[in-house]
């Protein structure tokens, strides 16, 4: 699932209620007040916080169990990068810590 664009929404809880989803494409939709809602995720695979996306919580640990996960701030609680997507990508920049 993908949201692009979205700044005024901080709250993406509601989507722990879909344990159907593999992946979530957040794209420029600024802070986010915790990703802690993709515990109640099982099926979720990938994670990418792209843009302007940020956590304000800066914990990253409920992404620590996923396979792709892509991030970028330096403030965050632990780094992924070896989530990343092989190779990177040009168009993104990923958490390098």
């Amino acid at each position: 699932m993908q949201f692009d664009g979205c700044p005024k929404i901080v709250d993406f809880s509601s989507l722990g209620k879909s344990g159907n989803l593999e992946t979530i494409d957040l794209i420029d939709c600024r802070n986010l007040g915790s990703i802690k809602f993709i515990n109640d995720m099982p099926k979720l695979k990938n994670l990418m916080l792209i843009g302007s996306t940020v956590i304000n919580d800066y914990d990253l640990l409920p992404a620590k169990d996923l396979e792709i996960v892509y991030a970028y701030n330096k403030k965050y609680n632990i780094d992924l990068k070896e989530k990343a997507l092989p190779g990177g990508s040009k168009g993104f920049y990923q958490y390098l810590g």
